[in-house]
C-alpha cells in the first residue's frame, strides 16, 4: 500500500450546475456561481476549501441576468449585462460575504480585474475601452480615472501573479505537442486509456495530477481526473469528471495548499488532501 494516499475531504452536490468557480487563495475560501437555466435563477455560494462547510446561498435582486467575477477581501464582485444576447458586461455590485449584503453598486462600470492596496480596475462604462478608473474595494469610491490600458493591465497582471502563487494550476498541453504526447503514453502504460484531445497536467507534493480524455461513441468523450504517485508511477485513484462531453475543457482543477478541487458532472465539488 503506498504510504502517501491522498484522502478525500469532501464531496458536496449542489441543485444547480456549477457555472464558474472564483478562489480566493488568501482566505482559502471558493466563490461558486450556480445557474438553473429551467428557473431563470442564479445564486452564489460561499464554502471553506479545507472543510467543504458551505455559507446559505446569495441571491441578487436581479436573478437570472447577474454573474461572478471574481472574489477577494471577503467580498463577492459581480457583474450585470450591458447586452443580454452576446452577454458583455455591465454594471458591477460588491457583496460583503459575511455578513451577506450589497456594500456598493455602480450600474455602468465593467469589471477588469483586482489589484494591490484593496482595489478594484474598471472601465468606467461598456463603450470606453482605452481609459480605466480605479475604486475602492469597500466603498466603491473612485479613487483614479483616466488610467492608460497598460497600466491597467499591469496592476491587474502583478496582483493576479502574486496571488496565485498561493495556488497551483495545471499545464494544459494538446494534442501533438511533445509534451501531450509523452504523457499520454505514460497514462496509458498505467491504464491501458486511449487520450485524446488535450492533457491537463500538475506535479504537487508526492503525486501526479492529470485531467485527460477518452474517445467514447458518437463523437463524444470522457473526461477523467487521475491521481498518480510520483515515486513509485503507478495509479492511485481515478475520478470520473464528465461522462460524456462534446468539446475540450480548461484548468478543470486547482489546488489550494494541499487540497485538490475538482467538479464532478457540472454539479458536485470535490476535495481531496494530499497528505
Amino acid at each position: 500500500m503506498l504510504l502517501n494516499t491522498p484522502q478525500k475531504q469532501f464531496s458536496l452536490t449542489f441543485r444547480n450546475p456549477i457555472w464558474q468557480i472564483r478562489p480566493d487563495f488568501e482566505q482559502e475560501i471558493l466563490a461558486l456561481e450556480l445557474r438553473d437555466g429551467d428557473r431563470l435563477q442564479t445564486e452564489f455560494v460561499v464554502l471553506d476549501a479545507k472543510t467543504g462547510l458551505a455559507q446559505e446561498p446569495y441571491q441578487a435582486s436581479e436573478n437570472w441576468w447577474v454573474g461572478l467575477e471574481d472574489t477577494g477581501w471577503g467580498i463577492l464582485f459581480l457583474h450585470g449585462f450591458a447586452d443580454r444576447k452576446v452577454g458583455s458586461h455591465a454594471g458591477l455590485t460588491a457583496v460583503n460575504i459575511n455578513p451577506q449584503q450589497v456594500l456598493w453598486q455602480h450600474e455602468q462600470a465593467v469589471f477588469y480585474g483586482l489589484a494591490v492596496d484593496f482595489k478594484i480596475l474598471a472601465q468606467p462604462n461598456h463603450t470606453e475601452k482605452e481609459a480605466f478608473i480605479a475604486l475602492d474595494a469597500q466603498t466603491g469610491t473612485v479613487l483614479e480615472t483616466a488610467i492608460p490600458w497598460e497600466q491597467a493591465y499591469n496592476a491587474v497582471t502583478t496582483f493576479a501573479q502574486a496571488r496565485q502563487k498561493l495556488g497551483l494550476y495545471p499545464v494544459h498541453h494538446t494534442a501533438g505537442s511533445a509534451y501531450f504526447d509523452l504523457l499520454s503514453q505514460f497514462i496509458f502504460s498505467r491504464t491501458g486509456r486511449q487520450v485524446v484531445g488535450a492533457i491537463d497536467y500538475l506535479e504537487v507534493s508526492n503525486f501526479l495530477i492529470f485531467s485527460y480524455y477518452e474517445a467514447m461513441l458518437a463523437g463524444k468523450m470522457k473526461n477523467i481526473l487521475g491521481i498518480y504517485s510520483a515515486e513509485e508511477g503507478s495509479l492511485i485513484t481515478e475520478e470520473i469528471i464528465n461522462a460524456s462531453v462534446a468539446g475540450l475543457g480548461t484548468d478543470s482543477f486547482l489546488v489550494m495548499k494541499n487540497t485538490l478541487l475538482f467538479i464532478v458532472e457540472k454539479q458536485t465539488l470535490v476535495a481531496y488532501k494530499l497528505k
